[in-house]
């Protein structure tokens, strides 16, 4: 796909091939995104994706001296959030998505909703597991990140899955992981103390 396709900051027609904001899971023809974690800052990565054949990178920050475009953006994480949905044909649009979040109870209303979606081709994203038609995979965050997620919505819209039921914790909406999604509904089930220290207000 054309990385003006993917980002509405550029004119580029570079061609890209994958995207991804870890350069461990770097493809020749990835756009990187350079994202600020609690920790680690993506731009100290940059250079090591350009020889590792990113076709571009996409950043918080002014880079110089790379041999491949970097395209300036204000929130990087919400340009990746979009920027896989659309590299994946915005799949959430093809299947009624129900998002859940709260501190207690998102895995339990996702158990109900496949329930009462029995007589459909339903499937869940969330803290157990990623169940939809016969596959079921373990979960490795409640919320998987934006690239993964849209790349499971991607997969359930060629298995016809008709409705999603999908966990989104608090770190997954601070951190924009559903963002660009396309949800048919969404369910707040209560807020208690856990996690409150993480997001610092």
């Amino acid at each position: 796909m054309k990385l003006n396709k993917l980002l509405s900051d550029t004119q580029s027609q570079i061609e890209v091939s994958n995207l991804c904001c870890d350069t461990r899971l770097l493809e020749p023809g990835s756009l990187f995104f350079a994202l600020q974690g609690s920790s680690l800052d993506g731009s100290q990565f940059v250079a090591e994706a350009a020889k590792g054949g990113a076709s571009a990178i996409v950043s918080e920050k002014n880079i110089d001296g790379l041999p491949i475009p970097v395209v300036v953006v204000n929130d990087a994480r919400k340009e990746l959030a979009l920027a896989a949905s659309r590299f994946y044909q915005q799949p959430s649009k093809s299947f009624y998505l129900s998002g859940i979040t709260g501190t207690n109870g998102k895995t339990t209303l996702t158990y109900i909703l496949e329930k009462i979606w029995s007589d459909h081709s339903s499937g869940v994203i969330g803290t157990v597991n990623v169940r939809y038609g016969k596959k079921v995979v373990p979960a490795t965050h409640t919320t998987p990140d934006a690239i993964a997620m849209q790349k499971l919505f991607s997969s359930m819209k060629e298995e016809s899955v008709g409705r999603v039921a999908l966990e989104v914790s608090s770190h997954a909406l601070e951190q924009y992981r559903s963002y660009g999604s396309h949800f048919d509904s969404a369910v707040f089930t209560n807020i208690t103390q856990d996690h409150l220290d993480y997001h610092d207000n």
